[in-house]
């Protein structure tokens, strides 16, 4: 898709109705901002995690593609697995950014 980050109304209107079908209530409220984002995705569709090639101290933890919300909270322990002990509780070779 690129780096269009515009929501097409129709789009809008298609998930309103969604969530009004949903949850009837949400018809009585007025929505008030709209917003999009990118979601990075890695050639193997797999996250990338783990420390940088050739940098000292630098972490990488993007790829996540639709499930960046879902594994938040173990990136986020991963993450600081490897900046309090320089590895993690789980075994994330594949994930490796020298993949």
């Amino acid at each position: 898709m690129g780096y269009d980050k515009s929501i097409p109304s129709n789009i809008v209107k298609e998930i309103f109705d969604e969530a009004i079908r949903m949850v009837p209530k949400i018809k009585e409220l007025k929505m008030v901002d709209k917003w999009s984002g990118l979601r990075p995705y890695s050639e193997d569709e797999k996250p990338v995690l783990g420390f940088a090639p050739n940098y000292k101290n630098f972490i990488i933890a993007t790829g996540h593609f639709k499930n960046g919300f879902l594994l938040a909270p173990i990136t986020g322990k991963l993450v600081s697995e490897l900046i309090a002990d320089g590895r993690t509780s789980l075994k994330i070779d594949e994930l490796s950014p020298k993949r």
